[in-house]
Order: C-alpha cells, then structure tokens, then sequence
C-alpha cells in the first residue's frame, strides 16, 4: 500500500497532465499559462511567449488580448492574430483617449468644457468594454 504523500503527488501529477490537454488559463505569480504559451507583463505590455521554442510571439497592450493570442497559439490557430492585434490596437487608441479626457475633466475649470469631456469619456470607455467584448470569442469556446 502507498503512503499518502506518494498517492498524494501521483493525483496533482495525473491533474497536470489532464490539465495540460485542455487550453485552460493557469495564472502563476505575474504570469498566465495556457499550455506551451506564457503571457507576462512587461514595460511595454503583455509579452506572449512560446515556451516551447523561446520566442516572442507577440506583445500587446491588454492582457486580454495577450490571452486571445496565445489561446489561439496553443489551440494551433495561428491566423487570427492579426485581427486580435487589430482589436488591442484600437482598444489602445480608446483607452488613451479616456486618459486624456479624464485629465481633461480634473484640469479644467470650465464646465462646458468638463461636460463635453465626461461625454467624450463616457463615449471611449463604452468604446473599449464594446472592444474587449470582441475578444471573447478568441478565448471562450
């Protein structure tokens, strides 16, 4: 009869392996897991890594973009990357414009001014929770 710790390492080592088959997201400290690939942030935004050969896949500005990709990377479906660069460059565009508008908002001390800035805000963070939600077809089944 075994002893519990070997029972024990025998059902985590039969879960990685059952794990390892599916595209399933593992977060690890800074970083995400799905297979082969690795997503961690960096200076520039989330880095996609293949761990098999060691190499930048892609680099994007939301993590979850990053996801997309290297969902799309373990599954084998290398072709929709471009269209997710597309999106994450847009959601980029977006979310610096909501930068800018919420500064503008704080500095400025007119308020037909502050006004047409909370629309314009308003307006670009619908626009990129409307552009995230375009990725989740890339991650969800």
């Amino acid at each position: 009869m075994k002893d519990r710790k070997t029972v024990a390492k025998e059902i985590l080592q039969l879960i990685d392996q059952e794990t390892n088959k599916l595209c399933v997201p593992i977060q690890q400290g800074n970083s995400v897991t799905i297979k082969h690939m690795v997503v961690r942030e960096s200076a520039q935004g989330f880095l996609v890594i293949n761990a098999l050969t060691d190499q930048q896949v892609a680099c994007t500005f939301s993590k979850t973009a990053a996801v997309a990709i290297a969902k799309n990377h373990a599954r084998g479906t290398v072709d929709h990357t471009p269209m997710i660069l597309k999106i994450d460059d847009k959601i980029q565009q977006k979310y610096n414009d909501c930068v800018h508008f919420k500064h503008t908002i704080y500095l400025s001390e007119d308020e037909d001014r502050k006004s047409a800035a909370e629309i314009r805000y308003d307006v670009a963070w619908d626009d990129v929770i409307t552009l995230r939600s375009e990725l989740d077809p890339y991650i969800f089944d």
